[in-house]
């Protein structure tokens, strides 16, 4: 029986902290960001204001319970990615997202009581969404979002140089770029062979076919340009009886 009672009271407390609790966004789930009403946190675990409002999001999640808003966050350091797809310049950001449409949350108050009457009293309508050429789900905004992991990348590298080799900053700028512009020219290099390639095929196929000699047709040749045998001998005669 207490074994049973344990097991009941864990799963109540488990539905309970599931339904309450906020989303944790990565970039496996985000996809459910374009579908209803979402209110988004970007923070990072080192931002001094996110922890001191980390508080108050977790109410908000749990007041959202009882509506049909939901509630995630996004830690900026596990997901640069997203942090690009989304251009996040400043921590915390909160953006609302209502059937695939951006608004940024521009509002200084950012109590559990402002959070609760943006989305009950409809305040996001009052601010445009962001433009479509800024817009997540844009293939552009999603290369940009990698050029994040990128630049993380290099900064982990930097780092790696200055450490093990002594490198001055310079001559680590020199050699990220040297490498950078040699990745450019092997893609640029490769683009155009692709390019030469589709290019050569379908000119091979709009091209005419070529029609073997047997089958050609030959232009005729008109009674003018037939040679005159009859005529060009008695000439000769004639010329040979004048030098007789």
């Amino acid at each position: 029986i207490n074994k049973m009672a344990i097991f009941i009271l864990c799963f109540l407390i488990s539905l309970v902290t599931c339904n309450g609790a906020v989303v944790t966004i990565t970039s496996d789930n985000w996809n459910q960001l374009l579908t209803g009403e979402w209110m988004v946190e970007f923070y990072a675990p080192w931002c001094p204001y996110c922890q001191t409002f980390a508080s108050v999001w977790e109410e908000y999640g749990s007041w959202a319970e009882d509506t049909d808003i939901n509630i995630g966050k996004v830690d900026v350091t596990e997901e640069p990615i997203l942090a690009g797809q989304f251009i996040i310049s400043q921590l915390p950001t909160i953006l609302h997202i209502k059937d695939g449409e951006v608004r940024e949350y521009t509002s200084n108050d950012r109590s559990l009581e402002g959070l609760q009457n943006y989305v009950e009293n409809g305040n996001w309508v009052k601010s445009d969404p962001i433009p479509w050429y800024s817009s997540p789900t844009s293939l552009h905004m999603r290369i940009v979002g990698y050029f994040f992991v990128f630049s993380r990348h290099a900064q982990v590298i930097e780092d790696y140089l200055r450490k093990e080799y002594n490198l001055p900053t310079w001559g680590i700028f020199v050699a990220i770029a040297g490498v950078t512009v040699l990745a450019g020219l092997l893609m640029g290099g490769l683009c155009i062979l692709l390019g030469e390639i589709i290019s050569r095929s379908r000119s091979k196929k709009t091209s005419p076919p070529k029609l073997p000699r047997e089958t050609r047709k030959l232009k005729p040749v008109s009674k003018d340009q037939l040679p005159k045998k009859k005529e060009e001998e008695e000439e000769e005669k004639e010329v040979r009886g004048e030098e007789g």
